[in-house]
């Protein structure tokens, strides 16, 4: 089943992330270190695999996959945002907490994922969630963690993602194709992302100090909100509502949205807490992020299983 493969996967990336760990325990170089490769992943690597996965036939399974894609992670979000706003006063959940709760860590994580379990011609349904992840993060995100009212959406549209996303779309409904020699540079850039974003994951876990995150009393909730209240809210949405019979590829489509929304808080978390919130935000959405990858090794793997039962 998918679920014991997502495991594998999974297991293996953890393999990276211990690698990244031991760099940094042996000295090699410091966690520190881990902003500049970051800058790679971010302005380089990810926008290489969107363009990638974008590089492929207009096709109108395709087509239909793509829009299906965006309409599962537009009720995704819902789901978390509806869940943040009911359960927000009663928990007394903190502002980093809202967006850790709802955020996910879509790109580095799940689309080697994709890749690995259903091909490179799979990983353009991540980017409907992808897409969504940027408008919603630098709208609602930002307002959550900044307590701001105004909306940057320069920020939004230039953000090299989004720039890559909308690239893609371009491409691919236009049928134009970038030379043979430059997709080749692109595609052997993008294949990075899965190991570049475990190795920082490491690089990061090993600078962080565990008796932080011990003192965290709190960190159970917003980690069992992320990893296992939405997503188990999120399976009969998707599943009641016969979204998957609007494409033949349906099932699986879905399951792609399913997995981003499953997986563990999004470092951009972090950094938007640096930027717009307070040093106690950006540790604590950190150590978050930390948590919930590692237990995600676990929860992911049960949640797709969950979602095929149902």
């Amino acid at each position: 089943m998918i679920g014991f493969l997502l495991l594998k996967k999974i297991a293996s990336m953890f393999l990276i992330i211990f690698a990244g760990f031991l760099l940094v325990k042996l000295g090699v170089v410091k966690t520190e270190d881990s902003k500049v490769i970051s800058v790679i992943g971010l302005y380089l690597v990810t926008p290489c695999m969107v363009l990638s996965a974008f590089h492929i036939e207009l096709t109108e399974e395709v087509r239909n996959g793509f829009f299906l894609a965006l309409l599962a992670s537009v009720m995704i979000y819902g789901v978390g945002i509806l869940v943040t706003a009911v359960l927000g006063k009663p928990l007394k959940l903190e502002s980093v907490e809202k967006a850790a709760i709802v955020y996910t860590n879509s790109g580095n994580l799940i689309i080697p994922i994709v890749m690995s379990l259903f091909g490179k011609e799979w990983v353009i349904y991540t980017t409907g969630y992808n897409i969504l992840f940027n408008i919603f993060f630098w709208t609602h995100g930002r307002q959550v963690i900044s307590g701001e009212k105004k909306i940057e959406w320069k920020k939004i549209v230039a953000n090299p993602n989004f720039v890559s996303i909308f690239v893609g779309i371009f491409l691919l409904f236009t049928g134009i194709r970038m030379p043979a020699l430059v997709m080749d540079a692109v595609d052997s850039v993008g294949a990075m992302v899965g190991p570049i974003s475990m190795i920082i994951t490491g690089m990061l876990i090993a600078g962080m100090d565990r008796r932080k995150i011990a003192g965290y009393k709190r960190i159970w909730i917003p980690t069992a909100m992320r990893l296992i209240l939405v997503p188990l809210l999120t399976i009969p949405v998707l599943k009641l509502t016969g979204i998957i019979s609007l494409s033949p590829n349906g099932e699986t489509v879905v399951m792609i949205a399913f997995l981003a929304g499953a997986s563990s808080t999004a470092t951009s978390v972090v950094q938007m807490a640096q930027a717009f919130g307070s040093g106690h935000a950006a540790d604590y959405g950190a150590a978050i992020s930390i948590v919930t990858t590692l237990l995600c090794i676990l929860t992911m793997p049960a949640m797709v299983t969950l979602f095929q039962l149902f």
